[in-house]
């Protein structure tokens, strides 16, 4: 090998670890479900744990990521850490749903379920799963966008759950 051909070799291994630990790290079923404004939905989530101890870890609504900063920002549905509260939107009308993972269990999927209650119109957007570890961040792929309203178009088939709010007769 060349020593000009090392700085490609490097990027290439770099880009091969970075790109596909999402889908290994994190996993949101894809479905499709109509609803109400008023009802609630659990969107389903696992995550793969790795050495780390503790996780911060969010529910994003419509995630942007900011270059000054290099954090994801949105409205952040759920939250776990001080740092970056949960909006007051959703305040009370947000539960996480996770498991009771034994100890020798936690190198495999830990459940990170997001119920959402008393669905608003508001609620319309992209949804997104991140957690954050001393030294890894991962963010799923998926979205989950809510639709609202009658006229409505499949923008994208990435979207992983797809919610229709029904007008009331």
């Amino acid at each position: 090998m060349l020593p000009e051909e090392i700085p490609l070799l490097l990027l290439v291994l770099l880009m091969g670890s970075c790109t596909g630990s999402n889908k290994e790290l994190i996993h949101v079923p894809e479905e499709t479900k109509q609803i109400d404004e008023g009802s609630c939905v659990t969107i389903p989530c696992f995550y793969k744990k790795t050495e780390e101890e503790t996780y911060t870890l969010l529910w994003f609504k419509d995630p942007k990521f900011n270059e000054a900063s290099k954090l994801f920002n949105g409205t952040i549905v759920y939250s776990n850490t001080k740092e970056r509260p949960q909006s007051l939107d959703y305040s009370g009308r947000v539960e996480y749903i996770t498991d009771a993972t034994p100890q020798e269990n936690q190198k495999y999927w830990i459940k990170c379920d997001l119920r959402i209650t008393d669905l608003q119109k508001t609620d319309s957007g992209n949804y997104t799963f991140r957690f954050i570890g001393s030294d890894k961040r991962f963010m799923s792929k998926i979205l989950i966008y809510f639709f609202v309203g009658e006229n409505v178009k499949v923008l994208d088939h990435l979207f992983s759950l797809h919610i229709l709010f029904r007008q009331s007769l």
